[in-house]
């Protein structure tokens, strides 16, 4: 898989993504790999160990393909996120542009999140788990899901959080104010990722 860094990016080099052709993680051919770009935003932290997954039909119909993550998401370490692209049908055959992940987006430290997508300033706390229009149910008993009749669009503007009791979901009030947020923080880890990270 070839990853593509916007300038103003920071992504470790034990950062990793996997191109899988099946629930089952079935490794893709090279072939496979080497038509999918992944696009990484301007802005965007990946963290050492930090994971992200993509999930295709092996019987695709695109040339090629470019996934794009958007500006301003953090993912922390030990964060894993897995894009499920194994229904996707192209409307047209060549190069298709996709966007996976919006922006402002932030992966806490061993989240993890399986779906098709996800829009902006969606906030994953420390070792939340969520599932978005998942076909099977998930083994885990504490976690958040969604299907696809409550989710017809990519989820916007949500906290997930782990407490003693389980996890949680909230809306989130003020995007502006979360978007802000991020983008400081943002800033003050591209100090720490350039001082002490390998970076590609």
């Amino acid at each position: 898989m070839n990853i593509d860094v916007s300038q103003g990016a920071l992504v470790s080099v034990d950062a990793s993504f996997d191109l899988f052709t099946s629930v089952q993680r079935t490794p893709a051919d090279e072939a496979l790999k080497s038509i999918v770009t992944v696009h990484v935003g301007c802005n965007t932290i990946m963290q050492p160990s930090a994971k992200i997954s993509v999930l295709v039909n092996e019987a695709h119909d695109f040339d090629s393909i470019v996934l794009k993550i958007g500006e301003n998401n953090i993912f922390e370490e030990k964060s894993e996120v897995t894009i499920n692209l194994s229904d996707y049908q192209s409307k047209s055959s060549g190069k298709i542009e996709l966007d996976i992940i919006g922006r402002g987006n932030y992966f806490q430290s061993r989240c993890s999140v399986r779906c098709k997508s996800l829009g902006d300033f969606n906030i994953f706390g420390q070792c939340s788990l969520v599932r978005i229009n998942e076909s099977h149910r998930s083994a885990f008993s504490s976690l958040v899901e969604y299907d696809s009749e409550e989710m017809e669009k990519p989820l916007e503007g949500v906290s997930v959080f782990r407490l003693d009791d389980g996890i949680h979901r909230r809306n989130i009030v003020d995007s502006r104010s979360d978007e802000e947020d991020i983008i400081a923080y943002c800033s003050s880890l591209k100090k720490i990722m350039e001082t002490y990270h390998t970076l590609r």
